[in-house]
């Protein structure tokens, strides 16, 4: 008769011997799985650098729209009723840029656009609140982009 070695006989202990490996084994399965599931890793692998933002690290941080009309009132020397006029233009533009933020049927390319469309408009707004003076503050601290044609020209000529 052929021995089946699936066969279970209560007096004969078939391999000791493997016991200790697997419960090791299943140890440290287990380990691992709750490791990488608290978030644990092993020195040498994390890619953030110690003391860099664990929330959004490719995302640098906005000025605030009070931060925004203080810088200006400052550089610019802004009487009171341009500082509030400058309030709203600022806004404005930052419910706007919201919306195009969270429209999410534009294409990246789309929203850069937009968002280039929104702050040219508003920079335009505030230079028609400024005198001489200031408009030519504002001109050094937001510079006018360049027009594509100029642009093409440009190359073109060189």
């Amino acid at each position: 008769m052929k021995e089946d070695p699936l066969r279970y006989e209560p007096n004969k202990c078939q391999s000791q011997e493997w016991t200790i490996p697997w419960r090791f084994k299943t140890a440290i399965f287990f380990v691992s799985v709750l490791g990488v599931g608290l978030g644990i890793v092993p020195l040498g692998y994390s890619q953030i650098p110690s003391g860099a933002a664990v929330s959004q690290p490719h995302r640098r941080r906005l000025p605030s729209l009070e931060d925004q009309l203080k810088r200006y009132a400052e550089v610019l020397s802004l009487d009171s009723s341009q500082q509030a006029k400058v309030k709203m233009i600022l806004e404005r533009r930052q419910m706007q840029l919201r919306r195009v933020h969270d429209d999410t049927s534009l294409s990246a390319v789309a929203r850069f656009s937009a968002v280039q469309a929104l702050h040219e408009q508003s920079d335009e707004q505030i230079r028609r609140i400024l005198n001489p003076e200031q408009e030519t503050k504002f001109e050094q601290i937001r510079p006018r982009k360049q027009p594509q044609a100029d642009s093409q020209t440009n190359t073109q000529n060189k």
